[in-house]
C-alpha cells in the first residue's frame, strides 16, 4: 500500500507515515471485528496519561477508540494495577515498544516514562534539559492536535483503578441505552426517541 501511494504522491511517502500507517489499519480491523459482533462491540483507546501528555500517539491509530480506560493512569500507575491483575511479571515488567521502528518507547522519546512521571507530577523530571524537551514535546500536543478528546494535563489529578472501573461501567452503560434506542425505533417508536 505504502509503495502504491508513494508512487502517484511527488515527494513519496515520509517514514514517518509508512510507520504509522499498521496501527490505523490495525485500528480498522478492530472496529470492523467490533461492529461485526452480534451483539456490537467497543474499542478501547490504549493511551495512558504519560503518553497522552506528551503526544505520544498515532492518530486514528491508538488514540482512536471508543472509551480510553487508561487516559487518567501514568505508566508508573499502569505497571501497579497491572501488579495487582492476575497477568504474568513479564509483561508488566516488559521494556514498552510501539512494535513499529524496532526501538523502546523511551528511545523514541528521549527520555525514560519515570522522567515524564516526575515531570507530571511534580513539574521536573530532575535533568533540566529533559524538562524542556518534555515541555516542548507537550507544548506541541496541545497546540496541534485537534481530533483528541482527551483533557489536557496541567494538573495532578488523582486516579486509581475506580476511575477505571467507572468507564468500564460507563460504556456498558452507553451500550445498554443504545440498545434500548435502537429496539424502539425498531418497534416503531421514532417520535420517542426524538423527543428524548
Amino acid at each position: 500500500m505504502v509503495d502504491v501511494v508513494g508512487r502517484v504522491m511527488p515527494s513519496g511517502v515520509s517514514n514517518q507515515a509508512a510507520v504509522n500507517l499498521p496501527p490505523r489499519l490495525r485500528m480498522a480491523t478492530l472496529y470492523m471485528v467490533a461492529q461485526s459482533l452480534a451483539r456490537g462491540g467497543r474499542v478501547a483507546n490504549t493511551c495512558n496519561r504519560s503518553e497522552d501528555y506528551v503526544g505520544y500517539s498515532t492518530k486514528f491509530g491508538d488514540s482512536a477508540g471508543d472509551f480510553s480506560p487508561l487516559a487518567n493512569i501514568m505508566v508508573h500507575e499502569v505497571r501497579q494495577i497491572g501488579y495487582e491483575l492476575p497477568i504474568p511479571r513479564e509483561l508488566v515488567d516488559k521494556t514498552p515498544s510501539d512494535g513499529l521502528c524496532g526501538k523502546t518507547d523511551e528511545d523514541n522519546l528521549g527520555f525514560t516514562y519515570t522522567q515524564l512521571d516526575n515531570y507530571i507530577m511534580h513539574g521536573s523530571s530532575g535533568d533540566e534539559d529533559i524538562d524542556k524537551v518534555i515541555a516542548k514535546k507537550h507544548m506541541q500536543r496541545t497546540c496541534t492536535s485537534s481530533i483528541r478528546c482527551l483533557p489536557i494535563w496541567h494538573r495532578r489529578q488523582r486516579t486509581d483503578i475506580h476511575s477505571v472501573l467507572r468507564q468500564v461501567w460507563l460504556c456498558r452503560s452507553y451500550r445498554k441505552t443504545e440498545e434500548l434506542q435502537r429496539s424502539r425505533w425498531q418497534c416503531g417508536c421514532q417520535k420517542e426517541i426524538s423527543d428524548s
